[in-house]
């Protein structure tokens, strides 16, 4: 007998598996899934068509530097539009500047008047005071000449009733 060693019969000799078209197919689709070189060599696009790794890479530097053009014309915009408001603004401030200095200009008119009124206003109130001393001194001498004329009248009196 030969016996130890020896395969069963029907099964060919050297295959180790009973079924050995099923594990070879499940080992190929397995390995198909898992192959680092397929992943590599094709990149899926959004419309399922299978693009080159550096067509795709060279697209989406291109898309890259797409979009920094535009954010840097959109910048240039928006930097533009800024420097037309800071213009804007500018002009505002200055004219508001001018129409404070005017005010203030007016304004020290204003108190220049002012000044000048108080200053007349004072001479008016000197006046005013000279007058009223005068007018206190004219009634005075009224008065003492009317005291005086009054003596000169009694003595007169006197002196014809002597004669």
């Amino acid at each position: 007998p030969k016996g130890c060693g020896t395969p069963k019969s029907g099964t060919p000799k050297g295959s180790g598996s009973p079924h050995p078209k099923t594990s070879n197919h499940v080992k190929q689709t397995s390995f198909r899934l898992q192959s680092p070189s397929n992943s590599k060599k094709h990149v899926v696009d959004e419309g399922k068509a299978k693009i080159p790794l550096k067509e795709a890479v060279r697209m989406m530097m291109a898309k890259k530097d797409e979009m920094i053009v535009q954010t840097m014309s959109k910048s240039e915009a928006k930097e533009k539009t800024l420097n037309m408001k800071n213009k804007k603004l500018d002009v505002v401030i200055q004219m508001q500047r001018k129409q404070v200095a005017s005010k203030d200009e007016q304004l020290k008119a204003k108190d220049e008047q002012i000044e000048e009124l108080s200053k007349m206003l004072k001479a008016a109130q000197v006046q005013i005071e000279t007058l009223q001393l005068a007018g206190t001194q004219d009634q005075r001498l009224m008065r003492a000449q009317m005291d005086a004329e009054s003596v000169k009248a009694y003595y007169e009196r006197k002196a014809k009733g002597v004669q």
